[in-house]
C-alpha cells in the first residue's frame, strides 16, 4: 500500500510494475505526481545564479571592467548561448529570456568598448598632430624673423653660418668645455638645452651634415625649423638660471671676432693666435 493513495483497497503488490495495472497506476501515478512536485523557495536556481551574475557583471561595469569586457565579452557571451542552449529544456522562457537579454548587453558593451577605443586613438592622433602644426608655425615664424624668407638665396648663406655657430655652441657641453669652464664662461649660469622633441644640438648637427651631403629643399627647411626651435628655447631660459639667447649672442660676436674668415667659421677652428680683429 502506497501512503497517501486514495483507494486502500488497492490489489497493486509491492513486486508488481506500474505497467501491468494500467488503472490502479493511473491513479496512484497521479498522487505521486502531485506529491513530487517542487515546493516553491526563495532561494535561486543555479540558473538564476548564473544570470544574475552576468547581469550584475553588465549593470555595473566600469572604466577597468571595459577594458577587460572589450577582449572577454564575445567568449563570455558564446559560454551563455552555450548553457541557454544545454539547460533549454530544464530552464522556463522567463530564464531563457533573462541570458538572451545577458547575450545581448554583453555584445553591446563590447560594441561600445571598440567605438570608444576607436575614438581615443583618432583623438590622439588628432592632438599630435596638432601639436605638431604648432609647433612648425611657430618655428616657421622665428626662422623667416631671424633669417628671412627660405626662398631668399641673399640670407641663405647667413643662415648657414649660424647654424654652424649654433651647432659649435652646444658643443662646448657635448664634448667640450668642462662645467667649470662652463661656469666661468656664462657666470654660473647652467648650461641645458631641453627643447621639444628631444635633445636638439646633436640632431641638428646630424642635420647639417645631411644636407652639406645632399642639399634638398625638404632638408633645408627641417633645419631651419630646428634651428629655430633652439634659437626659441634659448629665448625662455632668460626667465631661469640658464645660459639664453644674449649669452649665445655674445658668444658668437667673440667668435666671429677671433674667427674673421669664413672657413673657420664652419670649422669652428679658431685663427691663429694675432690674427682676426
Amino acid at each position: 500500500m502506497t501512503d497517501g493513495a486514495p483507494n486502500p483497497d488497492s490489489q497493486l503488490q509491492p513486486t508488481d510494475r506500474p505497467g501491468d495495472q494500467p488503472t490502479e497506476v493511473s491513479v496512484s501515478s497521479g498522487s505521486r505526481a502531485k506529491k513530487a512536485a517542487p515546493k516553491a523557495s526563495a532561494k535561486p536556481t543555479r540558473s538564476e545564479q548564473l544570470f544574475e551574475r552576468f547581469a550584475h557583471r553588465a549593470r555595473y561595469v566600469g572604466d577597468e571592467e571595459t577594458k577587460r569586457l572589450k577582449t572577454q565579452a564575445k567568449t563570455v557571451a558564446t559560454g551563455i548561448r552555450r548553457l541557454r542552449d544545454s539547460f533549454e529544456k530544464l530552464m522556463t522562457a522567463k530564464q531563457l529570456d533573462a541570458l538572451t537579454l545577458a547575450v545581448r548587453t554583453l555584445h553591446e558593451l563590447a560594441e561600445e568598448a571598440d567605438q570608444a577605443s576607436v575614438i581615443a586613438r583618432k583623438a590622439k592622433v588628432d592632438h599630435d598632430a596638432e601639436q605638431l602644426r604648432l609647433r612648425r608655425e611657430k618655428a616657421d615664424r622665428i626662422a623667416e624673423k631671424r633669417w628671412g624668407p627660405i626662398d631668399d638665396p641673399t640670407r641663405k648663406g647667413g643662415f648657414l653660418d649660424e647654424v654652424h655657430a649654433l651647432v659649435n655652441f652646444v658643443d662646448l657641453r657635448v664634448n667640450g668645455a668642462s662645467l667649470k669652464e662652463l661656469e666661468e664662461l656664462f657666470g654660473g649660469r647652467h648650461f641645458q638645452f631641453d627643447m621639444e622633441g628631444g635633445y636638439t644640438g646633436p640632431q641638428l648637427m646630424r642635420m647639417l651634415e645631411q644636407y652639406e651631403r645632399e642639399p634638398t629643399a625638404a632638408r633645408l627647411v627641417d633645419m631651419r625649423r630646428r634651428a629655430a626651435e633652439y634659437l626659441g628655447s634659448l629665448h625662455q631660459n632668460r626667465h631661469l638660471n640658464q645660459v639664453n639667447l644674449q649669452d649665445y649672442e655674445a658668444w658668437s660676436a667673440k667668435r666671429r671676432a677671433a674667427m674673421p674668415d669664413l672657413a673657420s667659421i664652419r670649422t669652428g677652428r679658431p685663427a691663429p693666435e694675432g690674427q682676426g680683429s
